[in-house]
Order: structure tokens, then sequence, then C-alpha cells
């Protein structure tokens, strides 16, 4: 029997604020592969309810995501630890301040989609 692949949709919420007089872009801008997690493994646990993560990070000067935080959990500790390790792979044009790189918070909701899975 072939397992379904468990697909994790991502939506990026801002929260960084935006400043005229400064300069900031809104939100760093994500480069590279879309900004997407893809796990073929079945988590351990599904009879835990099962909702979106919110994962809040630092993109850093250096366009590197750092210090990935569950801002709010699914319900289920296994996918908040796969969408923590999920984030660090991504990669974004950092925001900027008077012209200059600059670090920058910014949040990602991450929807798990666990539905081809054989419970």
């Amino acid at each position: 029997m072939t397992k379904s692949p468990l697909f994790i949709c991502i939506v990026l919420l801002p929260v960084v604020a935006a400043s005229a007089q400064t300069g900031m872009r809104v939100l760093p801008i994500s480069v590279g592969r879309p900004h997407v997690c893809h796990d073929q493994s079945k988590p351990a646990d599904l009879n835990s309810p099962t909702g979106p993560t919110v994962i809040s990070y630092v993109v850093t000067a250096d366009g590197e995501v750092k210090d990935p935080q569950i801002a709010k959990s699914s319900g289920n500790a296994e996918l908040d630890v796969r969408a923590t390790k999920c984030v660090l792979d991504w990669r974004y044009k950092p925001a900027q301040q008077n012209g200059q790189p600059v670090d920058a918070m910014t949040s990602a909701t991450i929807m798990w989609n666990i539905a081809g899975f054989n419970r």
C-alpha cells in the first residue's frame, strides 16, 4: 500500500511594522523554492486534534531564518516540531532599513493536511 504524502500549505502573516520614515520593508521577501514543507512520514499520534501551527521567527540580514518559536500550537507536538524544523530551510531577501538589510520578525501559519493517511 502506498502512503500519500503529508502536504503542508504555508500562509505568511505580516508581523513586521512598516515605517515610512525609516524606509523599512513590511516583510522580508521569500526566495528560492516555494516555502512549503513536504513530509512523507505519518505522524505517530494522529489521535490528538490538529489545527494550524503558527511559527514566529527572525529573518536575518543575511536572509536566513533563526530562532523559530511556536506562537500557536497545532495541538500535536510532533507536527509543531516538524514545522519548526521546516522553516529553518527557508531563505529570504531581507527587510531593509535606510537601504541596508536588517533582521526582521515574521511568522508563518502552517496548515496541516493529513487526510491522505490511513488512521
